[in-house]
């Protein structure tokens, strides 16, 4: 997943420019009830305008010339795109989010792109233990597609959600992407 913010605003003399900063992380589809759904985090795109804004606001450089930005507008975009198509990039929207679980469903804008989208199938719960390799995918640090590998270490049995420990190094950029067991299995 890519989110792209558009920032305009007027610098310290007075001239409109456009800063573009972009925000990645990952996503998995898998097939639920027959239907192709598309996971993610929340913090992939939910990020805090206001900090953001600010960050911004303070940037001092515009072409090698010390300057303060002011924003006025922006607006914002998400893509999905794919490691055997980059330039086939799929516009999305939030279907649904649970920031407490941090965990969003993500949705094509144009349904017919769901074609292009191959569902990764879910693993048995019951079967996962402790020691059991597992790999990650993700964009860290906007490195397209790493896949990194590891184990399990450990299963928290004592909260709803049950949550897992595991090995694999997972950067920025890993947020919302597939655990997948050795089967290939999410």
């Amino acid at each position: 997943i890519t989110l792209t913010v558009n920032f305009e605003g007027v610098d310290s003399s007075g001239t409109v420019s456009n800063q573009n900063r972009n925000w990645s992380g990952a996503c998995a589809a898998i097939k639920f009830d027959g239907q192709k759904i598309i996971l993610t985090t929340v913090h992939t795109f939910n990020f805090n305008i206001t900090s953001s804004l600010r960050e911004i606001n303070d940037f001092r450089t515009w072409n090698k010339n010390p300057a303060w930005v002011q924003i006025t507008t922006y607006t914002a975009t998400m893509e999905i795109y794919f490691k055997n198509s980059p330039a086939l990039k799929i516009p999305v929207a939030v279907k649904e989010k649970d920031e407490n679980y941090d965990l969003a469903i993500i949705e094509p804008l144009n349904k017919t792109y769901y074609k292009y989208i191959r569902a990764v199938e879910l693993g048995n719960e019951k079967k996962i233990k402790i020691g059991n390799k597992v790999m990650a995918i993700g964009n860290p640090n906007l490195i397209d597609f790493i896949f990194t590998f590891g184990n399990i270490a450990q299963i928290s049995n004592y909260s709803s959600p049950r949550f897992i420990l595991t090995s694999p190094m997972l950067n920025p950029g890993n947020s919302g992407g597939p655990l997948l067991n050795e089967g290939g299995k999410c």
